[in-house]
């Protein structure tokens, strides 16, 4: 609660874009504009609160680059992880549990140094996109809607 008067006193005064958040009403924000953005977007239209746009947490939306398959990196992370808590071999062992979830249908453009990408649209690993392609006989892409 401290940190929404603090960051609403030190933004009441400034223009728009010369306004600061600290990294906790970004996350806050960023999670309630995830869960619903129409609700979000309400909000900050009222003028009760003064609340990031919706471009700038997109923006940090997008900050993380996300791939299709496992990224060995989480499984580094899990090691160094554990082994910083300190955890004994045998807490070494465990699983991954993945669940389908419903995504924002929305198509953006990524650019990572020199490569730019589309990101939203279905992708299915190269495998599954010429099977996909064989199956219909034609390659065509949709947005995604689940992950």
């Amino acid at each position: 609660m401290v940190q929404l008067f603090l960051s609403q006193a030190s933004n009441v005064d400034k223009d728009p874009r010369g306004r600061r958040w600290t990294e906790e009403m970004i996350s806050s924000c960023l999670q309630w504009y995830c869960r619903s953005p129409h609700s979000y977007e309400s909000f900050r239209q009222s003028g009760y609160l003064l609340l990031q746009s919706k471009s700038t947490l997109i923006h940090y939306k997008h900050i993380v680059k996300q791939n299709v398959s496992f990224d060995r990196n989480i499984f580094t992370w899990m090691l160094e992880e554990a082994t910083r808590q300190k955890l004994p071999p045998e807490g070494f062992y465990g699983g991954l549990i993945f669940d389908e979830m419903s995504i924002q249908s929305d198509v953006q453009l990524c650019k990572h140094g020199d490569v730019i990408a589309l990101i939203g649209l279905v992708h299915l690993g190269e495998e599954g996109n010429m099977s996909n392609t064989l199956r219909k006989g034609k390659n065509e892409k949709s947005l995604g809607s689940h992950a």
